[in-house]
């Protein structure tokens, strides 16, 4: 007995063929999709690097010198307030109390604990702390300064809690972590920061 063969026929094509065309017409329409969602992916993103940078973008033009290039502006700090309760490990939170031209502000709503200084200046910068327990002793501190081009440099501070940043060669965010064991409840807390570039 010999074997049946089965030849194709045009029907067979054509059911063959619609399937192709459902399939592709799927995956057309799963392809706009995908490229609908990577554009609203995009301009997502693109508004938060927008609202992230929107501090850097507003900050004050650098100041005019004067004809012995010193500068013509009154020097003054930012001052910011900590919060009342400060654990081990952690950065300390701020929220913000005076802004002067020095450039040092917080970096968001969502980053109270990180302060922007701008490139091209030399901070001054100061915590001065009272805790609630009169006697919690010195604190121990470790100052974070994070440049944009990704160095990091970290300073551990014991009693005097002052210190002074190089010449910063890009914009850096700040922040002050306890290096004490336990927590702190703060009574009144402030972190000062003053523009020392000027002669």
């Amino acid at each position: 007995m010999s074997a049946l063969d089965f030849q194709k026929t045009d029907a067979a094509l054509t059911s063959e063929q619609e399937i192709n065309d459902v399939l592709a017409s799927i995956v057309m329409e799963k392809i706009s999709t995908c490229a609908v969602d990577m554009i609203e992916c995009i301009s997502d993103l693109q508004i938060l690097l927008k609202n992230k940078l929107r501090p850097a973008a507003s900050c004050p033009p650098q100041e005019p010198q004067g004809l012995n290039g010193s500068s013509s502006r009154i020097p003054c700090a930012s001052v910011f307030l900590a919060v009342n309760e400060w654990k081990s490990g952690e950065a300390l939170r701020l929220g913000e109390a005076h802004k002067c031209g020095n450039g040092a502000k917080l970096c968001g709503e969502c980053c109270d604990s990180l302060i922007i200084l701008h490139c091209g200046k030399k901070y001054s910068i100061e915590l001065r702390l009272e805790a609630v327990d009169k006697n919690a002793g010195p604190i121990s501190v470790e100052f974070i300064l994070r440049s944009g081009c990704g160095s990091v440099c970290n300073v551990r501070l014991l009693g005097e809690l002052k210190w002074e940043t190089p010449v910063l060669h890009s914009d850096s965010l700040f922040e002050i972590k306890l290096l004490s064991p336990g927590r702190i409840r703060i009574a009144k807390g402030e972190v000062i920061i003053d523009d020392k570039t000027r002669p």
